[in-house]
């Protein structure tokens, strides 16, 4: 007997695949994407085909350095957010929460945790510009 998984939980199960891949010494973003995603699909909450692309860039782009894991986590924001109003345009309550609670996770992280830790691993010189524009 064969099993069908929801297209939303087979797309977690392909963001495991790219976590895995793409796991990077050093990141915390990844890791962070990763437990999510793994909490979320033993719950049963799928994953929409936007949220798969634009995460799966977003750790592309932290794996090769092109993006910082605050701007990544800034950027599923708008992409849980999309999802949240259109979850919410069919009367989806539950996966709208979800994509909400993905808003708020990725604004308060991206601001208060990534963007700090983004600061810590700059160069010497780096950090001293970057500090001296933010005081």
């Amino acid at each position: 007997m064969t099993i069908s998984l929801s297209p939303g939980i087979a797309r977690r199960n392909t963001l495991e695949s790219v976590t895995n891949t793409y796991a990077t010494q050093g990141s915390v973003y990844i890791p962070a994407v990763h437990c999510i995603n793994q909490t979320l699909k033993s719950c049963n909450v799928g994953l929409s085909s936007r949220s798969l692309a634009s995460i799966t860039d977003n750790i592309k782009n932290v794996y090769k350095g092109n993006r910082t894991e605050a701007a990544a986590s800034l950027r599923e924001c708008a992409a849980f957010t999309r999802d949240t109003f259109d979850a919410l345009a069919v009367g989806h309550f539950v996966d709208a929460l979800a994509s909400a609670s993905g808003v708020i996770m990725n604004g308060v992280g991206s601001t208060l945790y990534f963007a700090n830790y983004d600061r810590e691993r700059l160069s010497p010189h780096a950090k001293a510009l970057y500090d001296m524009m933010h005081p």
